[in-house]
């Protein structure tokens, strides 16, 4: 019989402060698992047996890794079970994972557009230069090279973000959220109640 003392999982959209949030928890000695750890993994797994040389393979491709990240997360979870600890888990996997607790950072999308423009910013500055050469890869399909500056350098398409698409997602992820038992605060609301729990 497995016996696990909670498992919570906390969700947010990109620059929500998901990373920081696990950051602040772990400080606190508690058990931390980021799904964008485990999508990195995948993706560069992925990128060395497939070629993606349209949009529908593209698509395909995607759905490949959200799949994958799906059956990682919800094994995690189950070997996460077998421990007497309190854990955490960040991300955007699949809202069916069975956890105790879930959340979803609330942020304003004024905030969400500011924090993810500066650290898109600061990342192409940082790796300008490998960038640079992924961009000029003439082996590499335009799919590919936005795919591995994603993966590898956290450059997303879309910079600047625009607006309309954070709403968007904003009310659609929330509508969603809600729906499947989340509970939506601020990153220090949730950090505050996380750290409560027994």
């Amino acid at each position: 019989m497995m016996i696990y003392r909670m498992i919570i999982y906390v969700s947010g959209l990109p620059a929500s402060g998901k990373t920081t949030l696990l950051k602040m928890i772990k400080r606190r000695g508690i058990i931390t698992y980021d799904c964008d750890d485990i999508m990195d993994e995948i993706i560069e797994e992925k990128l060395k047996t497939t070629r993606i040389t349209s949009i529908s393979k593209n698509r395909r491709f995607y759905q490949q890794l959200w799949k994958e990240l799906d059956k990682r997360v919800k094994k995690l979870v189950n070997e996460c079970k077998k421990l007497d600890k309190k854990i955490v888990i960040t991300g955007l996997a699949s809202n069916i994972i069975q956890v105790d607790k879930r959340y979803f950072i609330k942020c304003k999308p004024e905030e969400l557009h500011k924090r993810y423009n500066e650290r898109t910013l600061k990342l192409i500055i940082k790796y300008k230069t490998q960038i640079d050469e992924i961009i000029n890869n003439d082996k590499l399909t335009m799919f590919e090279k936005d795919t591995i500056m994603f993966c590898r350098y956290g450059i997303r398409n879309g910079f600047p973000w625009f607006p309309d698409l954070i709403v968007r997602l904003f009310k659609g992820k929330e509508k969603h959220c809600r729906k499947n038992g989340f509970k939506f605060m601020s990153q220090q609301d949730i950090y505050d109640e996380i750290i409560a729990l027994p």
